[in-house]
């Protein structure tokens, strides 16, 4: 542990998990005091070898410069004690209480408190497990610290890190959501995957037509599809028009993609003529057995030939879009 010797307080946090269909909790933080900051980190005790560390991404966090300068500013004043809470660091001194935020590292909060007699110095700070309270004490009194919508702000920390799946499942409200959306529709339009930006873009307030001119702009059936799809989950059964005119629009693109695969097939068949083949005629009654064809080449019974990996591909394909256009006209043949 760096820093050390120093105070050397040690908290431990625990969340409630399921285990063997019981509710258990399981230590999942921990938090050291140290005489250079606070040493904390991760802990795992899945599958752990005797000479496996049960630590992650353990890091060194300063004590925050509002909370360190001594009274006299000859020195440095350091926590008496600490303790966990889901996202912060709570760090008692004998005057005041600070809480570090463990993902952004940053000073969340700082309390300075007016103990009731002159002289009085906090003593120590304490934690609940079972009911989640906080408790500061002193030689004459005792004070609940009481921690409300600590996750907050923990959606805009995960979003500058772009973790988008665990910023969205700490937003509050749709506004937030939005936001979150729109930065991953971006991130994976800049990155090139322009399907799942599709995807992203259709639950966001972005306009219909600012999305698709992005889309269209790219020449891609399949991506302009993929947004429509997904705007038509996102509308109403009492949408009607808007739904008919998606609909709509969906069955031309199916086509088209269709009729490109088509295409495609065709543009991978050849068409050879019996005489040049060398083929006997399929009528003569003691016809020699058909030589098979060559490695890497498919005959057809009509005379044609095609590259198997290429043309099951293409054949892949085709079954795939007519399976969805079936779908599509099945959900929606009464719009």
């Amino acid at each position: 542990i760096p820093g050390m010797p120093g105070p050397g307080a040690l908290a431990v946090h625990h969340r409630e998990t399921r285990l063997n269909g019981k509710s258990v909790a399981v230590a999942t933080d921990f938090a050291w005091l140290t005489s250079m900051g606070v040493f904390f980190g991760k802990l795992t005790f899945d599958a752990q070898e005797s000479s496996d560390s049960v630590v992650e991404n353990a890091s060194l966090l300063p004590y925050p410069a509002q909370a360190s300068a001594g009274v006299d500013g000859a020195g440095v004043e350091q926590p008496s004690s600490l303790a966990l809470t889901e996202f912060h660091i709570l760090l008692q001194y004998s005057d005041r209480v600070c809480a570090l935020n463990m993902l952004s590292s940053k000073l969340a909060f700082e309390q300075s408190l007016s103990p009731g007699l002159t002289g009085e110095q906090l003593q120590g700070l304490v934690v609940d497990e079972s009911k989640r309270t906080c408790w500061l004490f002193s030689p004459a009194n005792i004070y609940e610290l009481v921690v409300t919508d600590e996750d907050r702000d923990v959606w805009e920390i995960y979003l500058q890190r772009r973790q988008f799946d665990s910023a969205l499942q700490r937003c509050y409200n749709d506004a937030q959501r939005d936001v979150v959306l729109r930065a991953q529709a971006e991130h994976y339009f800049s990155a090139g995957d322009y399907a799942r930006s599709a995807e992203c873009f259709a639950q966001t307030s972005v306009s219909f037509e600012e999305a698709v001119l992005r889309f269209i702009a790219l020449k891609d059936s399949y991506v302009l599809k993929c947004y429509i799809v997904s705007k038509l989950h996102t509308l109403r059964r009492q949408d009607r028009t808007q739904i008919a005119l998606l609909v709509t629009w969906l069955l031309e693109i199916y086509l088209s993609m269709l009729g490109a695969v088509d295409a495609k097939i065709a543009s991978l068949t050849t068409t050879v003529s019996s005489s040049s083949s060398g083929e006997v005629n399929n009528t003569a009654v003691d016809s020699p057995p058909r030589k098979q064809p060559a490695v890497g080449v498919l005959a057809t019974t009509n005379g044609r030939i095609m590259s198997p990996p290429m043309a099951t591909t293409s054949e892949q394909e085709k079954a795939g879009l007519q399976k969805e256009l079936y779908s599509l006209v099945e959900e929606y043949k009464s719009y």
